[in-house]
């Protein structure tokens, strides 16, 4: 290739040359473009754009200020490489600069000793400033989409006197193009997860407004939204369940008797033991429950958490008679509260047990009614030491 050059004319030569040139600088930007459209997280997205930017025009400092919903410049990103010299870090610098370019809309490139007969007349500010700080050259450059200002990178020297050229300048221009795309994406993403997240709230709020409605019907009546949800995420949190787990918990912790509005409120004020009959009739409000989940789109991965929440670790439990993990994680936990809050509530039929003899029955029952993984976890969110009386165990303490 360097044989090939010398062949051609002078002023060919140098054309082939610096069209090479620019290849070689603009090549990397395909790959760079690629890693920032793929990144969604936006605080790591402005981290990445600067540190780009400063890579690639071997620059000492970059900052990256983006435009808020209200039209205000915000120092998102800065970084310094000099230390010991005021440059971009210097007491409004950056956002001066920054505002210098948002308002002519098109990069800036200066460095010291630049002859005023170079610049144009709105740069020509620029010659006292640099007096006043530790630059030697900026390059500063808008991000902007179909028009629209979405923020400004600022590159600085402070110590290498080679200053930014022009390539720099085209470089970092198609870079911030490319950047404001992803910037838009980002926060895109952002809102429709912020969105997500609020409608997952409101939701989860109706359905806890509907499970304290139908509480009132249940004699076993108990605070679920509250003791029972703190004692089922600190199981949750020991287990290392995945997020979709603990979703399914939160809302299976409201859900899981729902199906008792299909049992006679006989059945569940009734003071007696319970015949065959209805053991039968009370079985059946797993399935009931399931069917009254199941019509919830948003809600069905749920339904098996509530259909199995009384199956058994030895596999005697029902509906279905499945045993140790094929049964939901969730609905072996749901178990194991659901006994603790049996035992230490009062019932038409007997008075609540003392919180020590429920955990001795517990640990009784662990491996054979009740997963021992799960009976082991929730023993270490009690605060063993300072447990409650049966009839004060809301004061029940938890381990951070």
């Amino acid at each position: 290739m360097s044989r090939l050059l010398r062949c051609l004319p002078g002023r060919s030569r140098e054309a082939v040359a610096d069209k090479n040139a620019r290849w070689r600088i603009l090549m990397p930007l395909f790959e760079i473009t690629q890693t920032l459209m793929s990144e969604v997280d936006l605080n790591r997205l402005l981290h990445l754009i600067v540190s780009y930017g400063v890579q690639e025009t071997k620059a000492e400092e970059g900052s990256l200020l983006i435009l808020d919903s209200m039209g205000q410049l915000r120092n998102c990103v800065v970084t310094e490489f000099v230390p010991n010299r005021t440059g971009l870090l210097s007491g409004g610098v950056s956002e001066r600069i920054a505002r210098w370019t948002l308002e002519h809309r098109r990069p800036l490139l200066f460095h010291r000793g630049v002859p005023s007969s170079g610049l144009q007349r709105d740069e020509k500010d620029f010659l006292g400033f640099f007096e006043d700080n530790d630059l030697l050259s900026i390059l500063s450059v808008p991000l902007i989409k179909k028009g629209r200002m979405i923020g400004v990178l600022n590159l600085s020297k402070l110590t290498d006197p080679t200053p930014f050229n022009k390539l720099d300048r085209e470089l970092i221009t198609v870079l911030c193009g490319q950047a404001a795309v992803a910037v838009e994406n980002a926060r895109l993403f952002r809102e429709v997860q912020q969105r997500s997240i609020e409608l997952e709230e409101a939701s989860f709020n109706a359905i806890r407004a509907l499970a304290q409605a139908l509480e009132t019907k249940d004699w076993r009546a108990w605070d679920y939204s509250d003791r029972s949800m703190s004692y089922a995420l600190a199981i949750a949190e020991r287990l290392g369940l995945l997020p979709n787990e603990v979703r399914q918990l939160k809302y299976a912790i409201l859900l899981h008797d729902i199906g008792l509005v299909g049992v006679q409120d006989a059945l569940l004020k009734k003071t007696g033991k319970f015949g065959q009959k209805d053991y039968e009739e009370m079985k059946n409000h797993p399935f009931v429950g399931a069917q009254i989940v199941k019509r919830i789109k948003f809600l069905d991965d749920i339904v098996p958490v509530i259909y199995h929440h009384h199956e058994r670790w030895d596999g005697k439990g029902y509906p279905d008679g499945l045993a140790g993990e094929k049964i939901p994680i969730c609905s072996r936990i749901l178990a194991v509260l659901d006994a603790f809050e049996a035992m230490t509530s009062d019932r038409p039929y007997r008075k609540a047990m003392p919180v020590p003899i429920v955990i001795s029955e517990l640990q009784r029952c662990s491996g054979t009614q009740f997963d021992p993984t799960v009976v082991e976890a929730f023993l270490q969110v009690l605060d063993i030491t300072q447990l409650p009386t049966a009839s004060d165990k809301s004061r029940c303490e938890f381990k951070a």
